[in-house]
Parts: structure tokens; C-alpha cells; sequence
């Protein structure tokens, strides 16, 4: 019988979160695996067909897509810069912006599709000899060598994969593999989750006037509704609200749902023209009770997932990512193992504590947006009216939706 093959860290998840971490662990000479349980096109990306799904990538993680050499590797097409931000109360004259010159930034951020991120991830695996695609596979279960060998530069963990029961060893399992995560399940980590009772509706926009590569956002007493800039001038719709009022949007017909979203947005952006088939999700929190188990890490929607309106979730999900690599590189250059539970504690410690402020911060900001109680009403416009007139306030707010807060790793720093 052949012995089994060996890896150094196998990535499970191969979409934005779990390719971006074969990315950094690869580009320190590690040999990595990255199993997909969905059958995969290795030219995904390819065609000229707009992908719906959108991302605002921070400067944070832009500078980790850049420091990777994979921003350069995006369809130009496919992604569109913002410069300035505005936000307003749509029940009162509240409202905040914040423009990239007050940073000294050359932008706030990107929107960029999810299609051309992963294609241009998977181009620069697919320049490394040390990454292997196992997909169409899952991970059906794993066991622990109890007496691994140090000198060993193969696996303590050995995983068992669905489709063929071929046993593969690692030093390190990561769970990239969303928020119903196997990895989780399998490592005997548990996570709790609170169901925001609302749902996210997005769609792909045409509007009269130029977005003028500004991110829209206007609050409702039933949610957020953003507008984020694309490449071609169309607009990316993302329209959280309750369960029921995402149940009455969906049964419209393309002309009454712009009706109905054109009163929200008109005063800026004109009339809303066209609008693309709408996709919705579910709204919930989650958030692990912990990131590790014995050779195993959790990041991305694995480890915690949040409300969209701040567009942080993938976001805080590259920052795990980049995280972990930064951990597993110290171990390296100490000669520890890098699946060793106190070496993988390093990497909790770093980023559970911030990423439970995060949450903790975007259920605030639901809940106050969310209400319509009079006295939340006042208090938000108050405290909207406030964040736009104090300047080192409106500051903090800025670098937070800028991803330019917290202990960053290296490769999320700005130069």
C-alpha cells in the first residue's frame, strides 16, 4: 500500500476567503491542498457576463490582494473604485460622508466582483507547483496522530476525503468552508448563531445619473438599503429588511420593485431604469466559541458571520486569513509545529477578540438603525448629525470602514 500524501496545510473552501489563504501559505514554499466540494472550472472568471455578486474590499484588504501580486491579475472591467461615501436617514435630515481626500487616501475602497477575485486568486495558484486542487471532494473525516513526528515534514492530522475515502495528512486543516462549516463540526467546534429575522435582497441596477464612484446608503426603520458603484455605471443593490417586506419585494415585477426603490435614491441618482434577476439570503450572526482545535483553524464565515451593512464580512475574513499565515510563518522561523495548539492559540488571541468587537458593533448598529422607537429614532439622527460636524470622529468612523484599524497583520498595512 502507498503511503498516503503528505501535505503541509490543506485549505478546505475554495472561494475568496480559502483561496487567498492557499495564496499566502503557498507563497512561503509551504505545500498546500485546497479541497472544494463543488466541481470546479479552473478558467472561472472567463466570459463577458457581469457577476451579480460583489464585494467592497477595504483598503486593508487591497493591500493584501496587492502585496500577493493578485490585484494586478483582475479584469480592470470587473472592478470599480469609490471615492467617497454617503449615508443618510431616510426618516430624518441625518446623514454622514466621507470623501478618500480627508484621509489623505487615493480611495475608500473597491467593489469588485466576486467572479474576477477568485479568478484572479486561482490564476496565481495555478503558478505555484505547490498547491494542489482536490475538488469535487469534502472532508469526511479526520483523525489525530498522537505521537507525530517532529522531524516529519508531513502530517499529525490525517483527513479523509468523500469522494474516494483517499486518506490525505496534513499539519494544519483550515476551515474556509463558510458559515455551516464541516471543518467546524469536525474539529468539536462549536459556534453560536442569532437569526436577524431579515433578509438581504441584491440585484444589479441601472440608474439615470452617474453613480460618480460613490458608495449609497440610506437606513429605513426596516434596514439599511446600499447602492455600491460598478465598472460599467450600473449599480449594485444590497436591500436588507424583514423577512416579510423581502417576501412582498421578490413577488414584484421588475418595474414595480424600481418603483419602489427609485423614492429611496432618486434625489442622487436619478431614476432607477432596469433592475437584474434578485437573489436573497438570510441575515444571521454567528460566531465560533473558538477558532481551534488541535491542528485545526477556523477563518471566514467558518469562524463569523455578520449583517452586510457595513460590508465588513469578507473583509475581516482576509484579515483571518492573513493572520493565520503571519502565525504559521513565526512558528516556522522558531521551529515550532505549526498545528501545535499553542502556536494556533497566537492567532485566536489575535482575532477573535477584534472580530467579537466587529460583530458586537454591527448588531448595535441593527438594532438602533433597525427600530422605530422614538427615542432610537433621536438618538441616531443625534449621533449621525454628530459623527459628520467632530472631525476626529467622523476619522474613526472612517478608518473603520476603511479596514485601517485593529492589529493588522503585515500585508493589510498601508505603505
Amino acid at each position: 500500500m502507498s503511503a498516503p500524501r503528505q501535505f503541509d496545510v490543506i485549505v478546505v473552501g475554495a472561494g475568496l476567503i480559502g483561496a487567498a489563504a492557499a495564496c499566502l501559505f503557498a507563497r512561503q514554499g509551504l505545500t498546500v491542498a485546497l479541497v472544494e466540494a463543488r466541481a470546479l472550472d479552473r478558467h472561472a472568471g472567463a466570459g463577458d457576463a457581469t457577476d451579480e455578486r460583489v464585494s467592497a474590499i477595504n483598503l486593508a484588504a487591497f493591500a493584501l490582494f496587492d502585496a500577493l501580486g493578485v490585484w494586478r491579475g483582475i479584469d480592470p472591467q470587473r472592478v470599480s473604485r469609490y471615492d467617497a461615501m454617503k449615508v443618510w436617514d431616510c426618516n430624518s435630515p441625518a446623514k454622514i460622508s466621507f470623501l478618500a481626500a480627508d484621509l489623505g487616501a487615493p480611495c475608500l475602497g473597491y467593489i469588485v466582483e466576486n467572479r474576477a477575485l477568485v479568478a484572479a486568486l486561482r490564476e496565481k495558484l495555478r503558478q505555484n507547483y505547490n498547491v494542489t486542487l482536490l475538488d469535487n471532494t469534502e472532508v469526511a473525516g479526520i483523525n489525530y496522530d498522537r505521537d507525530p513526528n517532529p522531524n516529519d515534514a508531513g502530517g499529525r492530522l490525517s483527513v479523509t476525503l468523500s469522494d474516494s475515502g483517499e486518506r490525505v495528512q496534513t499539519r494544519l486543516l483550515v476551515g474556509a468552508d463558510g458559515a455551516d462549516s464541516g471543518v467546524r463540526e469536525l474539529g468539536g467546534l462549536h459556534s453560536r448563531s442569532e437569526d436577524f429575522g431579515q433578509d438581504a435582497i441584491t440585484a444589479t441596477v441601472s440608474t439615470a445619473r452617474d453613480h460618480r464612484a460613490t458608495a449609497w446608503q440610506c437606513f429605513l426603520d426596516t434596514g439599511p438599503v446600499a447602492m455600491l458603484p460598478l465598472a460599467d455605471g450600473r449599480c449594485s443593490l444590497v436591500w436588507s429588511c424583514d423577512r416579510a417586506d423581502a417576501d412582498e419585494l421578490m413577488r414584484l415585477e421588475d418595474a414595480d420593485f424600481c418603483a419602489r426603490l427609485q423614492p429611496l435614491f432618486a434625489h442622487e441618482l436619478g431614476n432607477i431604469t432596469a433592475c437584474q434577476p434578485r437573489r436573497r439570503f438570510a441575515l444571521r450572526q454567528q460566531h465560533a466559541d473558538a477558532y481551534i482545535a488541535e491542528a485545526v483553524a477556523l477563518i471566514g464565515d467558518a469562524a463569523h458571520t455578520t449583517h452586510p451593512l457595513a460590508g465588513l464580512g469578507a473583509n475581516i475574513g482576509l484579515v483571518d486569513a492573513a493572520a493565520l499565515a503571519e502565525v504559521v510563518e513565526w512558528a516556522r522561523r522558531h521551529r515550532k509545529d505549526i498545528g501545535q495548539t499553542s502556536v494556533l492559540r497566537r492567532y485566536e488571541r489575535w482575532r477573535r477578540g477584534d472580530n467579537a468587537r466587529v460583530l458586537a458593533m454591527m448588531k448595535g448598529f441593527k438594532e438602533i438603525f433597525g427600530s422605530r422607537h422614538a427615542g432610537a429614532k433621536a438618538v441616531r439622527s443625534a449621533g449621525m448629525n454628530l459623527a459628520d460636524t467632530v472631525t476626529p470622529l467622523k476619522m474613526v468612523l472612517a478608518k473603520f470602514a476603511t479596514g485601517q484599524y485593529g492589529d493588522l497583520p503585515a500585508l493589510c498595512r498601508r505603505a
